[in-house]
């Protein structure tokens, strides 16, 4: 990579550097531009080396340049990070903002890392661009914390499904335990007994004590037999079209055992 390290006076003018980046992933092409001439070019990896090499170049300039960079989602998020920790001047831009300035020229019909980067550069001085403002930590925190909880969501939406698809096949009788939302205790016992058949196979007894054993909820003895005579009583009367050992028996507690774990986060989310 080529630096460039003329000092201000002696060019005679004002600078306008710009660092243009064109992200990928764990990597980015990079253009230094005074005005419209092209000073550096060169290709920077998002670890430490890449951005220690990139911030040794900025501060042998004779003054901080302007950053611009499209958002990529995950991809750009480490720049992004890079900016902030060294207190840099960045424009970060959507990638519909992007689009339509680099459509401005002729370059995005014919695309490459190397174009875009230097048509971002080349551009800057004639389009309006806000410059990133950092938000405090908190408002990051907890718009990730927000995110994140409704991914939850989502999965637990979805691993519901196929939990009721493959239960359809299974023992379609325990769904009743959880006609109206999903708990951990009713997991606990679609876990335990995925088919018909292993709860016949157990005695009520028994059945009753890996109730009170296992489940995270706190159930008295007489609860917990109550529930194995009715668990006994769907058993008997259930016509499964599988077999216990079968792959859709599997995933029922498969599927019990995700639907658990991701409402053990939703608990966490909800207590923090």
């Amino acid at each position: 990579m080529k630096i460039f390290q003329n000092d201000k006076e002696e060019r005679g003018k004002t600078l306008e550097l710009i660092i243009a980046l064109d992200i990928s992933m764990g990597k980015s092409y990079k253009v230094l531009y005074d005005g419209q001439t092209c000073l550096s070019e060169g290709e920077i990896l998002h670890n430490k080396f890449g951005f220690q090499a990139l911030l040794e170049e900025i501060y042998s300039l004779p003054e901080e340049p302007k950053i611009v960079f499209e958002s990529t989602g995950i991809y750009s998020k480490p720049v992004e990070t890079f900016c902030q920790k060294n207190n840099l001047t960045y424009f970060l831009l959507n990638p519909l903002e992007a689009k339509k300035q680099l459509e401005q020229g002729t370059l995005r019909s014919w695309k490459t890392d190397k174009h875009d980067a230097h048509k971002l550069a080349q551009i800057h001085p004639f389009v309006d661009r806000s410059e990133k403002v950092q938000q405090p930590e908190i408002y990051t925190e907890l718009r990730d914390l927000s995110r994140f909880y409704q991914e939850i969501e989502g999965q637990i939406k979805h691993t519901r499904m196929y939990l009721h698809h493959a239960l359809q096949v299974s023992f379609p009788e325990l769904e009743r335990f959880f006609s109206s939302r999903v708990t951990p205790y009713a997991l606990t016992l679609i876990e335990l007994f995925p088919h018909p058949e292993l709860v016949l196979q157990t005695s009520r007894t028994k059945i009753k004590n890996l109730l009170m054993k296992t489940t995270h909820k706190k159930i008295s003895e007489n609860r917990a037999m109550e529930k194995a005579k009715l668990l006994i009583e769907y058993a008997q009367e259930s016509y499964p079209a599988v077999s216990p050992d079968s792959v859709p028996t599997q995933k029922v507690q498969y599927y019990a055992r995700q639907l658990l774990h991701l409402l053990e986060e939703k608990k966490w989310f909800q207590n923090n």
